[in-house]
């Protein structure tokens, strides 16, 4: 079987619905992991995100004609990549590789802090074999 073609581009006023729907999942998915109300709450709406376009670059994997996945960095002195999301029948076929290839592309490894809810080891090991890795843990009472 032949892997899909995946195109990886900045997002646009026409990805806002599929988007929002992705983020909505992944808020869902996201419950099961430690300090996910947290963490979703410090995020902020996708609606405030997706307004505050200077501060908060979207990127959107594209099968087709299909979002299937999206990556959220925010623009601070050391850039965040704060959410990465890819829809679940689209896991297992490198469409988070391709969403981070180009994140980490564009700001450099040694550049970009990534965030990862205690647990989600999919993610920590995504982020790993992308070149990113894991040099702070922060621990509190929440």
């Amino acid at each position: 079987m032949t892997p899909p073609v995946v195109v990886v581009r900045e997002a646009t006023a026409f990805d806002e619905s599929s988007i929002n729907e992705l983020d909505i999942q992944a808020r869902l998915e996201g419950t099961r992991h430690r300090g996910s109300q947290h963490l979703f709450e410090s995020l902020g709406s996708f609606n405030t995100r997706w307004r505050d376009r200077n501060t908060f670059r979207f990127d959107v994997a594209q099968v087709n004609e299909l979002i299937v996945g999206f990556v959220v960095v925010q623009s601070r002195e050391r850039p965040l990549l704060d959410q990465i999301y890819v829809h679940p029948q689209a896991r297992g076929l490198g469409i988070g590789a391709a969403l981070l290839k180009v994140t980490v592309e564009r700001y450099g490894a040694k550049n970009l802090d990534a965030l990862s809810l205690p647990g989600d080891r999919l993610t920590k090991n995504l982020y790993e074999r992308a070149g990113l890795k894991a040099r702070l843990i922060i621990a509190s009472s929440l």
